[in-house]
């Protein structure tokens, strides 16, 4: 039953398949594929090796799609592994729960995502569950051949993710339960040093990559130095997840409640009944005859699980921050399935002596009870499907993110250069860029953070020969040196208003989802208005705010969710620059748009305020500043209480604005005078 199951879910996860680009890492990690390049560190050298290879293969009719294949074969396999995982543990498999459990681990929500997008994730699972099996085998068995495939997949680890040294501990705890079982010869020695050396090669591809110059590519290895710092993601902190990373211990204990929010919403509540269960079977008696075994799996699940989430302490707002937090619970989901599985086995098992002990002796009762029981057990995965495929069907042929791409792309004219900055922005329009989605018109893409680096002029050089690049005495391209040099024969256009200090006579005005940098005599220049309305009317996303108000799907999930928050941010800056010109109809449309899209920001409020101030309505303007500071009490909106004093003409209303401000610069503990 169970691998007639697999191959059930197998064409369910083809038929899932995105063919196009999701949101997160996936631009970039396909970007990279598509440029021969290497992807952000550690560069996942394994997986873009492996998507050149996925994107021969003419089974998808997109790149993306075809790059996705490894994701979804990595994920098929992974459940392969787990099935025979399990039955390392126990002689005796009961397939109706086996099959209950795959079915709630195919279709749980963070597991069917990851096998249906371009991600690194799945890939970096089904290689730690190998170590993990090889250990298992190596334990039972005492033979050595199995720490040679120990080493071979840790080499393959190392060239694709390091969060795979998470399952090292229960492998370490099973190997020294069997250390004077192995005979460890300069022969073995020598064939484990081999077969980590052999799954090291694909580290080689990094360096082909920068020798050949690939487009998209994220470091220096000119010296091991550099090839050093892009393995162990030194531009983030080696150990750390990332520099939003907060060392306030009470940060790190809500993260044990964050991870109880995420069991509960993809495995439900009776996920965590279920792993009360098999703990409590396992320190009764049921699981008690290979103690060492259980133990190594806790341990893996608690280092995966717990540990991790408390030891990455990630920030706990935010769709993105989010987005980025639930791909880390791949690995640790397979191992807590495992929990799962045991607690049914163990739960059954109390209710069978349940029924005996209240003196059932009947034969039909008992088969009645007992499939009654299990009729009601397989409602759980069915739940789990209907709750999750929804979203995950939706995205096969959403195109949000790919239109986010499109929309910066086409935002820009044609002979321009687009500097651009951020995840969501940077990754989506790589994409487009790098699979010529759009006509391109000699429009040029530049990575703003990577000029200050060593390596990317010669990037540049070797790609764009049109480009004046001017190398300072560190080695990198200066952002106002480069902007300085191309302006006079390319547009050019930012996701970011950077300070230019050498064009003091240029400014920066929004033109849709990006800023142009335009001399400021001309910065109301009609020309200009006309192209901000005509960027908004063309919108390959333009239906985004009718799709968030349907409660779209597709929009339900985290990445794709984070891309509503950049359109918002895009209709507040263009509202912004209306309301500098007093065109009101035209702001108030913008902002409306950024309200619906986005209704967590309190910007839009803010904007609001300055909105109903610039037109007298004083009082309209005070109400939607306090719903703003409502939501956060950030200078900038107390600032915009305190200017109403000069909007109100009463001074009863004056004296109210100042007591206001004044009670809230107590509670930020600043003087007005600071202030």
């Amino acid at each position: 039953m169970p691998l007639f199951f697999l191959g059930f879910i197998s064409v369910v996860y083809f038929l899932s398949i995105a063919n196009t680009i999701f949101g997160g890492d996936s631009g970039d990690v396909v970007s990279a594929v598509l440029t021969h390049g290497f992807a952000h560190p550690p560069g996942y050298s394994l997986y873009t090796f492996l998507g050149i290879l996925a994107n021969l293969v003419p089974l998808e009719p997109t790149a993306a799609g075809r790059i996705t294949l490894i994701s979804t074969l990595a994920t098929i396999g992974s459940l392969y592994l787990f099935t025979i995982i399990v039955r390392e543990f126990t002689p005796r498999v009961h397939p109706v729960f086996l099959t209950i459990t795959l079915t709630v681990l195919a279709c749980n929500y963070v597991v069917w995502l990851y096998s249906s997008v371009a991600e690194v994730f799945p890939l970096n699972t089904i290689l730690s569950l190998g170590i993990f099996y090889c250990a298992i085998r190596c334990y039972k068995t005492k033979k050595v051949g199995y720490l040679y495939g120990i080493a071979f997949l840790s080499g393959l680890c190392v060239a694709h993710h390091h969060t795979f040294v998470l399952i090292l501990p229960g492998v370490v705890y099973l190997l020294w339960q069997v250390r004077k079982n192995l005979s460890l010869t300069g022969k073995t020695v020598t064939l484990m040093s081999g077969s980590l050396v052999l799954g090291l090669l694909p580290l080689l591809y990094l360096w082909i990559a920068f020798v050949t110059k690939g487009e998209v590519i994220w470091g220096s290895l000119k010296s091991f130095a550099g090839f050093f710092a892009l393995l162990s993601r030194q531009g983030y902190g080696s150990f750390v997840v990332g520099s939003f990373v907060s060392h306030i211990p009470e940060h790190r204990l809500l993260q044990f409640k964050n991870l109880f929010l995420f069991l509960t919403g993809d495995f439900t509540i009776l996920a965590i009944i279920l792993f009360v269960l098999a703990l409590v079977g396992y320190f009764r008696y049921a699981f008690q005859k290979d103690k060492p075994l259980f133990r190594a799996l806790f341990l893996t699940l608690m280092f995966t699980g717990p540990f991790f989430f408390f030891y990455a302490n990630f920030p706990l707002s935010g769709n993105f921050l989010f987005a980025t937090q639930e791909r880390f619970l791949h690995l640790f989901y397979f191992f807590f399935a495992f929990s799962v599985y045991f607690g049914l086995v163990y739960g059954f098992q109390l209710i069978r002596e349940f029924i005996i002990t209240k003196g059932i002796h009947n034969p039909l009762l008992k088969k009645i009870a007992t499939t009654g029981i299990m009729v009601l057990l397989c409602l759980y995965p069915l739940a789990i499907v209907q709750k999750n495929a929804p979203r995950i069907l939706a995205l096969r042929s959403d195109k949000t993110a790919e239109n986010l791409g499109k929309d910066i792309l086409n935002n820009a004219t044609d002979h321009s250069i687009v500097l651009l900055a951020q995840d969501t922005l940077l990754f989506n329009t790589q994409y487009v860029y790098y699979s010529k989605l759009v006509p391109l018109h000699d429009k040029i893409l530049v990575h703003i953070s990577k000029l200050e680096s060593i390596y990317y002029p010669d990037v540049l050089k070797e790609h764009y020969n049109k480009l004046k690049i001017s190398v300072n005495k560190k080695g990198s391209i200066g952002i106002d040196q480069f902007i300085r040099d191309n302006i006079g024969s390319y547009a050019i256009y930012s996701t970011e208003r950077y300070s230019v200090p050498s064009l003091a006579e240029y400014e920066w005005i929004p033109q849709g989802m990006l800023f142009r940098l335009v001399p400021k005599d001309q910065a109301q220049d009609q020309k200009y208005v006309d192209a901000l309305e005509t960027y908004w009317n063309t919108s390959k996303n333009k239906d985004l705010e009718q799709r968030v108000k349907k409660q779209d799907n597709a929009l339900k999930n985290y990445f794709t969710s984070d891309i509503a928050r950049v359109y918002s941010i895009g209709h507040q800056n263009s509202a912004y620059y209306f309301l500098q010109q007093n065109r009101y109809k035209e702001a108030y449309i913008h902002l409306e748009a950024a309200q619906v899209l986005d209704p967590t920001d309190a910007d839009p409020l803010y904007l609001f305020s300055i909105f109903h101030e610039k037109q007298k309505e004083c009082t309209l303007a005070e109400q939607t500043i306090d719903l703003a500071l409502q939501l956060n009490q950030e200078k900038m909106y107390i600032n915009q209480l305190l200017n109403l004093t000069d909007c109100f003409s009463n001074e009863t209303d004056k004296k109210r604005i100042q007591d206001k401000v004044m009670n809230l610069l107590k509670k930020t503990k600043t003087s007005l005078k600071q202030f």
